[in-house]
């Protein structure tokens, strides 16, 4: 379902999607845990290291990612990040 106001830091992100690192507190030891594939992308990017909220749907959990250091890795669709996701336009073509 639905999961809305995650917070972590942003361990890798592009236009399309963005690797956080849920509850961390230090960028440099962080390893992402929380893969969101963003929808719509992203016209202006987070910079790596700063603290992101992120809202989604929870699509699958893989509990041995490939990178050791991570538990799991659940992954969101339809995820937009709280200061940087386009706004949805208003319906009936009215600005």
């Amino acid at each position: 379902g639905q999961v809305s106001g995650v917070q972590g830091l942003v361990i890798a992100v592009t236009p399309k999607s963005v690797d956080v690192a849920v509850g961390a507190k230090d960028p440099a030891t962080a390893t992402a845990d929380l893969h969101v594939i963003l929808d719509p992308p992203l016209t202006k990017l987070p910079k790596v290291g700063q603290s992101v909220d992120v809202t989604g749907t929870a699509e699958s959990f893989q509990p041995n990612p490939p990178d050791p250091n991570a538990p799991f890795l659940l992954t969101f669709n339809k995820g937009t990040i709280k200061g940087y996701s386009p706004e949805p336009k208003p319906a009936g073509g009215q600005n």
